[in-house]
């Protein structure tokens, strides 16, 4: 059941001892989770997470005082507190690892949901991006995003395990900057649609030059590809384009017309206050579009986020046929992004 969490699946899925107390809920509708002790409330699952500032098993009292019905905490703890009971009603998720285990917890809750999930990644302007698309499909459609710059190995699940009973689609930003992130991402996420906003030269520490940010970040295309899902690729990009060679799920978006692309923008222009607008263009159908950002960069992230609500099927352009977006938002008279 969409929004529903089983602390029963989770334990069939990860290794996991619960030591519950009483008669404390196994299932749990919109559940809250969180890592900040501050933010518990009634009902809460705690999770417990060893850093290097600070350690949440120092809050366990604490988040149970507060009302919290669940703590998750590493194993090392527990046993070294000599397997403590939680108040009754409570109970204890005792993992090996706190971050694997919240990590796990939100895949097992994601499965719970049948929805489009758009992942967003990419080098640069992903928070944008983000934005721009829920503003999209927020206005035929109970949105999702992710909050901030939630995008990491942490945020993501939280992302995940914020999705509520009426959520109708997901946007996750997905942030990376190690070899291997992007997999563990998508394991979690499980995405139906992705975007990527360019490659360019960040998080070189470690993945050394723009071929491995290349090779880490489209990860998402191949992931896409091979689960019947669909690809927005920006053509602009030399190194997405070539990526999104032989996709067979994808729409491409940019600002040069190759006479095969899905959409592109012409006739950009910047105000007086550096705001952008310019014509969206998609076979027959063209539109002129106004942004409240700044920067030409903007113009062609939001070619992607116009694209998620087509036109009406009677309206709907030859080239967007091949690939369909999520569910199309209503047609409106959208002129801003």
């Amino acid at each position: 059941m969409q929004g529903l969490l089983s602390i029963d699946d989770f334990s069939l899925a990860f290794p996991v001892t619960v030591a519950g107390n009483g008669a404390v809920r196994r299932l749990v509708t919109d559940p809250v989770v969180v890592i900040d002790s501050r933010a518990v409330i009634d009902g809460a699952i705690f999770v417990a997470l060893h850093g290097d500032r600070t350690d949440g098993h120092q809050y366990i009292d604490e988040v149970f005082a507060k009302g919290a019905h669940w703590a998750m905490v590493q194993k090392a703890w527990y046993e070294s507190e000599g397997e403590p009971a939680a108040p009754d009603g409570c109970g204890f998720l005792v993992v090996e690892d706190s971050v694997a285990g919240l990590q796990q917890l939100a895949a097992v809750y994601r499965q719970t949901f049948t929805i489009p999930i758009i992942a967003i990644g990419g080098s640069n302007g992903k928070t944008t991006t983000k934005e721009m698309v829920a503003a999209v499909l927020g206005t035929g459609f109970s949105v999702q995003m992710s909050k901030g710059n939630l995008n990491n190995h942490l945020g993501v699940p939280l992302t995940l395990l914020h999705l509520r009973q009426d959520t109708e689609i997901a946007v996750v930003e997905m942030g990376i900057n190690h070899p291997g992130e992007m997999e563990l991402l998508l394991g979690l996420a499980s995405p139906t649609h992705g975007l990527l906003t360019n490659i360019g030269h960040e998080h070189l520490e470690f993945l050394l030059n723009l071929e491995g940010v290349a090779e880490e970040e489209t990860r998402l295309f191949r992931y896409l590809e091979q689960h019947g899902g669909t690809c927005f690729v920006n053509t602009d990009d030399p190194w997405l384009k070539i990526a999104a060679g032989g996709l067979t799920g994808s729409i491409t978006y940019g600002t040069l017309d190759d006479g095969n692309i899905s959409c592109h923008a012409r006739h950009l222009a910047v105000d007086r206050s550096g705001r952008v607008s310019f014509e969206f263009v998609s076979g027959s159908f063209s539109e002129r579009i106004a942004l409240n950002f700044i920067g030409k960069h903007n113009a062609v992230n939001a070619l992607a986020a116009r694209f998620a609500a087509p036109p009406e099927p009677e309206e709907q352009p030859a080239p967007a046929e091949a690939a369909p977006a999520p569910t199309p938002v209503p047609a409106t008279d959208r002129k801003s992004v």
